[in-house]
């Protein structure tokens, strides 16, 4: 019986935080790899199912492929699918693979990516920088839609919410997101104002693990707080 050949989904994904090139001339940021293609942090919209040039490091070489862009997140980032490999290109894809995978730490796997989600994008920089520096790969989305798609395409290991939960809409976000049998089961820290009386208790009534005030919630605490539940769940 012939196999059902396997979905980009299903391909094991590690780590890839490297720069690369776009048809020559648009340098971005990768954040994971597969044998069938990169996830791209890039505020440039290329449209679905258009094929791009795509120009990435592998050990001491530098491979050149067409990729089509599978989907594409507006301001966020994209995912490209490799249109044709060669026999050296996969074997240096499959060997990074590996090699990456036999470091087998909680550091380098699939639960120490992030989803933030905000609505504001200076705050969204400065966590993309902290979370960089402690080897956590960071989506962003700003909407609902946004934060599913990225749920529905990666394997995210856990969300944060920096917005105010005192907002019917942000908190209805929220509720969204701990409803969706895609993302109730993972983990939610929320970064919000808590000048209201109950605002923190609706919030983990929600199913949020965990509220830190704004006031208070720097971004290095915020970051020891995302390793020590992403530590939790490698143990």
């Amino acid at each position: 019986m012939n196999k059902k050949p396997q979905s980009k989904r299903e391909l094991v994904r590690v780590p890839y935080e490297q720069n690369v090139l776009i048809n020559g001339a648009l340098r971005v940021q990768a954040i994971d790899l597969s044998e069938g293609g990169l996830y791209l942090h890039t505020g440039r919209s290329f449209p679905s199912n258009s094929v791009v040039e795509v120009s990435f490091p592998l050990f001491h070489e530098t491979l050149s492929v067409q990729a089509v862009v599978r989907f594409s997140h507006e301001g966020v980032g994209m995912g490209l699918m490799f249109k044709a490999l060669n026999d050296q290109q996969k074997a240096l894809v499959r060997r990074y693979i590996t090699e990456t995978l036999k470091e087998g730490t909680c550091q380098e796997d699939s639960r120490r990516k992030l989803l933030f989600i905000g609505d504001n994008e200076m705050t969204m920089k400065m966590y993309r920088s902290e979370f960089t520096l402690a080897q956590i790969s960071m989506f962003q989305a700003n909407n609902e839609t946004q934060a599913m798609e990225i749920i529905r395409d990666q394997d995210i290991g856990l969300i944060l919410i920096a917005m105010d939960m005192e907002k019917r809409e942000n908190f209805n976000l929220l509720s969204l997101i701990k409803m969706s049998p895609l993302a109730q089961k993972i983990p939610v820290i929320v970064v919000s104002p808590a000048n209201l009386p109950g605002t923190k208790k609706k919030v983990y009534d929600i199913g949020a693990e965990l509220f830190m005030e704004k006031i208070t919630a720097s971004p290095k605490k915020v970051v020891e707080a995302v390793q020590k539940l992403f530590e939790e769940a490698c143990s």
